[in-house]
């Protein structure tokens, strides 16, 4: 694959919350830093978006009216035959008590977000799949 090639595929984000304002702000500032982003604003949109969309990462909300981020990340991963990331982003602190990975998440994040601490997750997994990509 020429450079030209690689450098067109960016790596690709889900954003799922149930909540607009979030969904915005978390889409501006993955936009800024690289990333292709779609939106889905709930649990049902998100498993339709990534058949669609097939993307790289999923960061989703937990806690959601409907299906709640637990089961997103449940079908997503069961429907996919590649390796996703998946981050999951909750305002409630009990649920990293168990660890970085109780629930199937590569990563749980508390809200407001640890900026910083998230892009570099995702700078990561940006890196690897660069790697992977590469002649």
């Amino acid at each position: 694959m020429s450079a030209l090639a690689r450098a067109s595929c960016r790596v690709s984000v889900l954003v799922v919350d149930d909540h607009g304002d979030t969904a915005e702000s978390l889409t501006e500032l993955l936009v800024q830093h690289g990333f292709h982003v779609c939106t889905a604003r709930d649990g049902a949109d998100a498993v339709c978006r990534c058949s669609v969309e097939a993307p790289d990462i999923v960061v989703t909300d937990v806690v959601m009216s409907g299906m709640d981020g637990f089961e997103v990340a449940r079908q997503i991963r069961a429907a996919r035959a590649v390796a996703l990331f998946v981050v999951a982003m909750t305002a409630y602190e009990q649920a990293t008590a168990k660890g970085p990975n109780p629930h199937g998440f590569d990563l749980l994040v508390l809200k407001p977000l640890n900026v910083p601490a998230l892009m570099e997750a995702l700078n990561r997994v940006r890196a690897a799949r660069d790697r992977s990509t590469a002649p």
